[in-house]
């Protein structure tokens, strides 16, 4: 037999047995109660746990009705409240229409597996369909909570606040020592406008602000989303013990209050490579920000970024570059910075064996006066493995 005969009777045998299965029936739900919304309105709240053998397609538009089973665009779900009812299973996929408006929060249930991932996207045209989270404080746009395998792609979200010193994230993904949540890919992604009214203190919590990951998640890809105007970090990871494999790649951040790419509690294979950075740190406040920058990491590769314009950072930080506490090996080669106001690297005490090479920096002079005087190269450390070769300054 051929390969293409092969092929073809593979895939009739295929197709035969998801047509028998959905003649027959292909899925049983059963509801239970939970408690109180995150908003505190006292709303009852169902989830529908869905039980099927075959991969299904959830289709979600304003103008649908949540009393139809969402599995065509021709009869989808109208709100994101049901689709944060619902636990999903592996191969299932969440589709939101281009260019609709949600006014809610997006909380699904659920994991993937490693062979049949969960997926939320979009259909129905090439416009990003918009979550605008309700702008709570501490409650999240979107949330993923202790799961696994999950690809989020191609939304667009924001969280903004009319109160002041809100704790807002735009996307926010826990897990936990139990659950050792794996795989979140978050990809084309436009997050923006998560902030609060103002700020009236030095004094906050900074893992807020665009993507936001706590606790121990591996396996983490954040690739090609655009995060602007975002209070206080644009991405963060912040996990004990260390983590794996977390890549922070093709990112453009700008308007960022405070640090632009924070990976704390990382180990080998994580990368921060080739994301631009464009007026981070703009803090005026004493609070310490960077760039980009490692805190208990080991192994790290910072590499191919563009980092301009910090001009904040507080009183001891403000580079667009820090191998901070506890840090071992981070590698800091081939990136670009120009036009930062604090300096280019910023190495802590207890960073050890930092190898920092074939950067190229320009203007970044250092200016601030007083307090906030900075040196090109800030290095504390008091490794003697640290090692810097064949970077060029120009000032």
């Amino acid at each position: 037999m051929t390969k293409t005969q092969t092929s073809f009777m593979k895939n009739f045998l295929l197709s035969t047995t998801l047509f028998v299965t959905l003649i027959l029936g292909y899925s049983s739900c059963s509801k239970n109660k939970l408690p109180d919304d995150d908003n505190g309105k006292g709303t009852d709240t169902t989830v529908t746990v869905v039980n099927h053998a075959q991969h299904l397609s959830y289709y979600v538009d304003t103008s649908g009705n949540d009393n139809n089973d969402g599995l065509s665009p021709s009869k989808p779900w109208k709100t994101l409240a049901k689709v944060s009812s619902t636990t999903f299973v592996p191969g299932d996929k969440i589709f939101l229409k281009s260019g609709q408006v949600w006014n809610e929060n997006l909380y699904p249930l659920g994991s993937g597996n490693a062979d049949s991932l969960i997926t939320l996207g979009k259909y129905g045209g090439d416009s990003r369909p918009i979550i605008n989270g309700t702008g709570t404080s501490e409650v999240p746009a979107l949330k993923l909570a202790d799961q696994s395998y999950w690809e989020i792609s191609g939304l667009e979200i924001t969280n903004k606040s009319t109160t002041d010193n809100a704790l807002l994230r735009g996307i926010s993904v826990s897990g936990s020592d139990a659950s050792q949540s794996t795989h979140i890919y978050i990809t084309n992604c436009f997050i923006h406008d998560v902030q609060s009214a103002s700020l009236k203190s030095a004094v906050y919590n900074k893992i807020n602000g665009g993507i936001i990951f706590t606790g121990p998640v591996s396996n983490i890809l954040v690739k090609g989303c655009h995060i602007k105007d975002c209070l206080i970090t644009g991405i963060r990871t912040a996990s004990t013990p260390l983590v794996s494999s977390v890549v922070i790649d093709s990112n453009l951040i700008e308007n960022v209050y405070g640090d632009g790419i924070v990976l704390a509690g990382v180990k080998d294979s994580s990368k921060i490579i080739r994301n631009v950075l464009r007026n981070v740190c703009y803090s005026p406040e004493s609070a310490n920000f960077a760039g980009a920058w490692t805190i208990r990491s080991s192994k790290t590769l910072i590499a191919y970024n563009e980092v301009s314009g910090i001009t904040g950072g507080g009183v001891n930080d403000g580079q667009p570059f820090d191998s901070d506490l506890d840090t071992d090996g981070d590698v800091f080669e081939y990136n670009y910075t120009h036009d930062n106001k604090k300096g280019f690297i910023l190495l802590m005490p207890s960073a050890k064996n930092v190898v920092v090479r074939y950067n190229l920096s320009i203007r970044d002079n250092g200016v601030a006066t007083g307090y906030q005087r900075r040196r090109l190269i800030n290095n504390t450390s008091s490794s003697t493995g640290t090692l810097f070769h064949n970077n060029t300054f120009v000032i």
